[in-house]
């Protein structure tokens, strides 16, 4: 007799020649056409089974042949049925990704250190051939660069659901065993590209503080004569142009692979890694000189005083760790969407990256409104429980309840949050009790005028969630503040309608929180930026707060830097995350208005922080 049944990740089987009670085996993974990989362990003792059969009455048809130890078993039909059914689906819709990032870089292995084969720009769709165990990394076929890239999961939409992809077996180990390398090619002596970002600028050396030379517009041509011996720079020459320049890789669209290239010379470490691009007015391109100073580069990392107080950035595409260590941040925050079903090991990669760059991480986990009601709390817990237990530093819970677009209409209550902030804050410290539980941070608003199942102002949010019993579920109070256009220490003067609500204010924020918490719990800014249209020229009119941009980009880097200042001596903030560091959409929502490096790929903001960590 031959007994088989599942298990959460995996089959398990018992067949003996000819007797029963034989010691079960495990068979470590089988995929979708059910073929198994890896080899089989004995169980004991075994596991209850869940279904069984005889082998002389299963259909052959339904059944597959195994061998363990030389002995042939056969398991059972209706699993494998649905398996081939599962192949066949995915046989017949491959998977495609779609660039939503403005450009990101295609890699010979499943990791941020893999050599650059190129760039994939927003709109392109891709082929997907496979995936890393933690699914953070998509193995792709580029016409352009081969079948063996790779490129971040983060960067586009699936087609299909990424479990359905199957796990590229080369990249499965604890950090992702590099994938081989392709094949070397040969040296190609240049190739004509063109921008493919709104504008960007050409430099004197491969180094993003090196002097900016020429300002290309889209579409511009240039011709590559030559790479940085990390692929991130080409070498190019423009049209009637004599000077050798430099451009990041990821910013020209190409017909081959930079590898293709010659290497010249050895890559400057420069002192922000790769930015990401956005859109500059034409106007500004056309107007722009031929020669503009560069900013000043960040100094040598200074020795960081924080007390109590840390710092941090939320990032897109975590593409500049160092530049965000010399800046004095010790963390990074990363956004995941929960969904019931959803398991949090499909997130360890996020940990693992954080972690291996030097940084804690602080993840924020929300969901679609229709997932608050009660009866998906408990299944949330026992996410944001995983994602403690494969050591996330940080969890923020929720995100902005206070309104629709976040929290079902109808239903937004503070005391219904605080029930889920009890359940989730009890699963997070039993997995581990060093993981801080930060309280969703509210919108900052009084649109509402006041608190009701349809919307809630954030001020009597936070009462309620207090009132609830919510100050025994947390560590820290999430704050959000990201509509400034005044100094961080004004608490009065903007321009705006209603001058006086505490919300236009940084100090008035911190005020407001530290009242109704009765002071009994720091305040974690898990967002806090400033808007500046500047290099636009505008901003989208829902976030025009004051003509033309709201803030100039020597605004935006002081009022940071300020912030800061004020935090770190007034000791009511225990964390301080800057949204953000390097996004990069615009249009309707100005996510790249606040990033700290910007469209150029400077960081004035960088040094201005740096020098306030450093309490100057």
């Amino acid at each position: 007799m031959l007994s088989a049944w599942t298990g959460q990740r995996a089959v398990y089987a018992c067949g003996c020649a000819g007797a029963e009670g034989c010691a079960p085996q495990r068979l470590t993974a089988v995929t979708a056409n059910g073929t198994i990989v890896g080899g089989a362990t004995p169980l004991a003792p075994a596991p209850k089974p869940k279904w069984s059969f005889k082998l002389n009455n299963q259909p052959r048809g339904l059944a597959i042949k195994i061998i363990i130890g030389g002995l042939a078993l056969w398991l059972a039909g209706a699993p494998v049925a649905q398996a081939a059914a599962t192949a066949a689906r995915a046989a017949s819709e491959p998977a495609v990704l779609t660039v939503i990032a403005a450009s990101a870089f295609v890699r010979a292995t499943p990791d941020n250190n893999g050599a650059v084969m190129g760039a994939v720009f927003k709109g392109n769709q891709i082929t997907v051939l496979g995936r890393n165990l933690q699914s953070s990394w998509l193995l792709v076929d580029t016409p352009k660069f081969g079948t063996n890239t790779w490129v971040a999961a983060i960067i586009g939409t699936l087609s299909v659901d990424v479990a359905t992809v199957p796990v590229v077996a080369s990249a499965i180990s604890v950090g992702s065993v590099p994938a081989a390398a392709p094949a070397k090619e040969a040296s190609t002596a240049v190739q004509e590209g063109k921008i493919a970002q709104p504008a960007i600028f050409l430099r004197a050396a491969p180094a993003t503080d090196s002097k900016r030379v020429q300002l290309m517009a889209k579409d511009a041509i240039v011709t590559a004569v030559g790479r940085s011996a990390d692929s991130l720079w080409l070498q190019v020459t423009t049209k009637g142009g004599k000077n050798l320049l430099w451009v990041l890789a990821r910013f020209v669209e190409l017909p081959g692979s930079v590898t293709a290239l010659p290497q010249i010379g050895t890559a400057k470490v420069a002192a922000a890694a790769t930015p990401a691009a956005a859109a500059t007015p034409a106007a500004a391109v056309a107007a722009a000189p031929a020669a503009t100073a560069a900013a000043p580069a960040a100094a040598a990392p200074a020795k960081i005083r924080t007390g109590s107080f840390e710092l941090g950035g939320q990032v897109a595409n975590f593409s500049y760790p160092d530049l965000m260590r010399q800046t004095g941040m010790t963390w990074v925050k990363r956004q995941v969407r929960w969904a019931p079903g959803a398991a949090a090991a499909g997130q360890a990669g996020l940990v693992t990256d954080a972690h291996g760059k030097g940084f804690k991480i602080l993840l924020s986990v929300l969901g679609d409104p229709q997932h608050t009601a009660p009866a998906f709390y408990a299944e949330y817990a026992v996410f944001v429980g995983g994602l403690a237990a494969l050591g996330a530093d940080g969890i923020e819970v929720w995100n902005e309840m206070n309104l629709p677009r976040e929290w079902q209409a109808g239903t937004i209550s503070p005391v219904a949050y605080t029930e889920m902030l009890r359940q989730a804050h009890g699963a997070i410290k039993a997995a581990n009790a060093n993981t801080l539980v930060i309280s969703g941070a509210p919108s900052p608003t009084g649109y509402f005028g006041g608190c009701g199942p349809q919307g809630c102002d954030d001020a009597p949010y936070i009462a309620g969630m207090l009132a609830a019993g919510g100050l025994n579920y947390v560590d820290c109070i999430g704050v959000h503040y990201n509509e400034g256009i005044m100094p961080p220490a004004a608490t009065s003067g903007d321009p705006r309608g209603s001058s006086g609500h505490y919300t236009r204010y940084y100090q008035g924020m911190v005020n407001q929180y530290r009242a109704a918490s009765g002071q009994s719990r720091p305040l974690c800014f898990t967002e806090i930026g400033y808007l500046s249209g500047q290099e636009w020229g505008t901003v989208p009119a829902a976030f025009l707060w004051r003509a033309p941009y709201n803030n100039t980009v020597a605004e935006h880097a002081q009022y940071l830097a300020d912030a800061v200042r004020l935090a770190r001596r007034q000791g009511n903030v225990r964390l301080m995350i800057i949204f953000n560091m390097d996004f990069t959409y615009w249009a309707d929502d100005p996510q790249a208005g606040f990033a700290m490096v910007r469209p150029t790929g400077d960081c004035p903001a960088c040094t201005a922080v740096q020098q306030a960590m450093a309490g100057g």
